[in-house]
Formats: C-alpha cells, structure tokens, sequence
C-alpha cells in the first residue's frame, strides 16, 4: 500500500479519527509520502482505535512537515501485529518512529526502527498518561541532523513504554541533546534488550 501527496497537505496511510474504528489485515508495506505537510503510517485519535495485521515494512517521509511511524492521540488506542523494517524521515520537521499522547495506547511488535529528523527525533515515546507496549527482533536507530532532541526510548508526564527483544540501540544528535533511554516526572521506561547502547552527540564546527 503505497500514499502520496503531491502538494500542500499531509499524508496518512491508515487513519481513525473521531471515536471511529479502523481494522487493517493482510498487509503487506505500507508506505508514506509527503512533499509539503505531515506524514503517518498509521494514526489514531480523538477517541479512535485502529488494528492493523501486515507482514512488511513501513516507511514515511516528508520533505517538510512532522513524519510518524504509528501515532495513538487524545484518547486512542492503536494494536499493530507483524511490522519488519519502520523507517520515519523527515528533512524539515520532528519525526517519531511510535507516539502516543493524551491518555493513548501502543502496543505492537516491531523488528527494527530507524527515525531521523532535521529537528527532534523519538524511536519510542510515550507522553502525558500514554503507555507504549513494544515488541521488537532488530536494532533501533534515531538521529536528529540539526538542534533538535535525539531520544530513543521515552516516556514522559506519567506516562509508561515498556520494550522488549532489542538488539542495539543507537542515538545521535548534531546540536541538541541526545538520549538513550529515559523517564521523568512521574513517568515509567522498562526495555528488556540484547546488545548494545551507543549516544553521540557532535556539534557542529564552523569556519570562517
């Protein structure tokens, strides 16, 4: 399954808003592409749920605009079952590999995650009272090319992701902060992983 969007204006693969319901199997990729707005493999809010079977990868992009993976908003509930290769890019925006936000729910299994974004850049993360539940088989990797955050696995403002089956983990940053692995206010990160953690952060250098 493959969406584009040619102009001005973001695009979804598979969406749910609104207290709707959205069920997916048989799935084979799922690809994502924006030129000019936000892109997202999967979504769900305002009080939705989507359900999603596939045996393939996922892969977003947008050349400008926010990119995300699978994102669970304002109350949503999002399963995904037999995801291999996510990768999230954007070159002008903040892209997130899994989010879920106000009161939301992750849970799904992923082999492998690679997320990188002009500006922030999250593999997992869970914020404001959203819980991730993520199985994976393969190597995360995030990397913020410009002042951006770089974070790996997060959860933050009571929130709770919990990760298992991780191989490495590698975080990199240009500008901004770089995370491996972290929680804070009142928050929640349990990750179960088999390899290792790497964090880099490199300012950049200028010459006149």
């Amino acid at each position: 399954m493959e969406v584009t969007s040619f102009t001005a204006g973001g695009a979804t693969g598979i969406g749910a808003e609104g207290g709707s319901n959205a069920t997916v199997s048989g799935l084979d990729n799922l690809t994502v592409r924006a030129i000019d707005g936000d892109a997202i493999g999967i979504g769900a809010r305002n009080g939705s749920n989507a359900d999603v079977t596939m045996d393939g990868d996922i892969t977003v992009n947008t050349l400008s605009g926010n990119a995300y993976g699978v994102t669970a908003q304002s109350g949503s509930h999002i399963d995904l079952t037999g995801a291999e290769a996510m990768v999230v890019s954007t070159d002008a925006g903040d892209a997130y590999g899994l989010y879920a936000v106000n009161s939301s729910v992750i849970s799904g299994d992923v082999e492998s995650i690679t997320v990188t974004a002009s500006g922030n850049a999250y593999g997992a993360y869970a914020y404001s009272g959203s819980s991730i539940d993520l199985t994976m088989a393969g190597d995360m990797s995030v990397a913020s090319t410009g002042a951006g955050i770089a974070m790996g696995i997060g959860a933050d403002n009571g929130s709770n992701i919990t990760v298992t089956g991780l191989d490495d983990l590698s975080v990199a940053g240009i500008n901004g902060p770089a995370f491996g692995i972290g929680a804070r206010n009142g928050s929640n990160a349990d990750v179960t992983m088999d390899g290792d953690i790497t964090v880099i952060r490199l300012a950049a250098t200028h010459t006149e």
